[in-house]
């Protein structure tokens, strides 16, 4: 979500928009609240339905104490201001009815954040907080809730209720709750599936340092490539596949070079302009996806590959901080997969990229990602949402040991 240049009544606008486009909170449910420089409060009105929400809707706090708007501003809009005001640095305030988040709301535990590498390193448990049931708009809710912000808690369950996440800015406090609902629904099923497979040894990083340039000129194949990596990007956020903050796509431009995702992109907004070429070691036009490095080597290890994806799909990363494996041979579409290389949560950079072969396309990395590398960018897209339709497919129905069955076709 790129919010430099975006006014704070737009910020709260797309970002409810998001919440409620993926089922994150209900018509008229939720609040969003953005702090601008002078101390003003931009905040979503009472009511007012959350998917269609215009510039001109949003109230605004001024520093001062006036309110001004069309509307009335959401009803919880105090506890807004507790913890813009309480929590150091925080700018941006969401709350919302994250159906599997709040499932915890009524349980006695958070989401655990040792299933998934991406919440273990973003949060730390002193982060989480938790608050009793209050009516909505209440002052016992607001005070329950400003005494978390003055502990220092960016995430707040509130119990029977739905979460609260604050940031420092919108996109940060998107990316918090877009997480935390992931491992929530992550947590939920691994637990149907088996025995849950929680983070084991230290955290080894795959990022590598580069030398970044200016974008040089660009091709009449690279601009074809560059767009064809934004909107696989786009696709694979908007499947679930790829979370705001967590994930990479590159393409092969030819033997020396490659377009891949930028670091810290939305990938929802991701454009062309924005991605980076590596050419011989080198990244030109901006810095790329700390897991370049992977994708580097697996071109030069697989030459026939041109396409590759480090993701993770939400099905699939249950079963990737679960000891339950996938009974990947009772399915058409994932047929080449069943020898499909699982490695250990700290394995190495080189044993990630060994784990990719011209005859092996899939890799997991337990409690982290998987890697798939096609020879073009639509079978590659094509083959991680098969794993993920699938992954989906036998968590929902709950059977295991399925009898694998003999497939003659290739394909429909």
């Amino acid at each position: 979500m790129k919010v430099k240049y975006v006014h704070p009544a737009d910020q709260v606008v797309d970002s409810m928009t998001r919440l409620y486009s993926r089922n994150m909170t209900t018509i008229t449910g939720g609040n969003i609240s953005v702090r601008d420089e002078n101390g003003d409060t931009w905040i979503s009105p009472t009511r007012l339905d959350k998917g269609y929400l215009k510039h001109e809707d949003i109230c605004v706090l001024r520093a001062n104490g006036e309110l001004e708007g069309r509307f009335k501003p959401s009803i919880e809009y105090r506890f807004h201001l507790g913890l813009l005001d309480y929590i150091p640095g925080c700018t941006a305030v969401i709350h919302a009815h994250c159906p599997d988040a709040t499932a915890f709301c009524a349980l006695d535990r958070y989401p655990n954040l040792n299933l998934w590498h991406a919440c273990k390193e973003a949060f730390k448990p002193e982060d989480l907080g938790r608050v009793d049931f209050f009516t909505p708009g209440s002052d016992e809710l607001k005070d329950a809730i400003v005494e978390q912000g003055k502990q220092g808690k960016s995430v707040i369950f509130m119990n029977n209720h739905g979460i609260l996440v604050g940031g420092k800015d919108i996109y940060d406090a998107w990316a918090k709750i877009e997480m935390i609902e992931k491992l929530a629904t992550i947590d939920l099923i691994s637990h149907r599936l088996g025995p849950v497979k929680e983070i084991e040894g230290d955290l080894v990083s795959y990022a590598r340092p580069i030398e970044v340039k200016p974008a040089t000129f660009c091709t009449v194949k690279e601009s074809i490539i560059r767009k064809q990596v934004a909107h696989y990007a786009w696709r694979a956020y908007n499947k679930g596949i790829m979370s705001t903050i967590s994930g990479s796509y590159s393409a092969k431009v030819d033997d020396n070079s490659f377009i891949i995702t930028p670091a810290g992109c939305d990938f929802k907004e991701t454009t062309p302009e924005e991605l980076v070429l590596i050419r011989d070691g080198v990244a030109y036009g901006g810095q790329p996806n700390e897991d370049w490095k992977i994708h580097e080597q697996i071109y030069k290890n697989n030459p026939g590959y041109t396409a590759c994806y480090i993701v993770t799909p939400l099905y699939g990363m249950a079963y990737a901080c679960n000891e339950t494996k996938m009974d990947l041979s009772i399915y058409m579409g994932l047929r080449g997969y069943s020898g499909m290389k699982r490695l250990p949560y700290n394995s190495t950079l080189e044993e990630v990229v060994a784990a990719i072969s011209p005859e092996r396309s899939v890799a997991m990395v337990y409690n982290r990602f998987y890697i798939v590398a096609t020879r073009d960018p639509q079978r590659s897209f094509n083959e991680m949402e098969s794993l993920e339709d699938f992954a989906m497919v036998e968590a929902r129905a709950g059977v295991q040991n399925w009898k694998g069955l003999e497939i003659h076709t290739e394909g429909e």
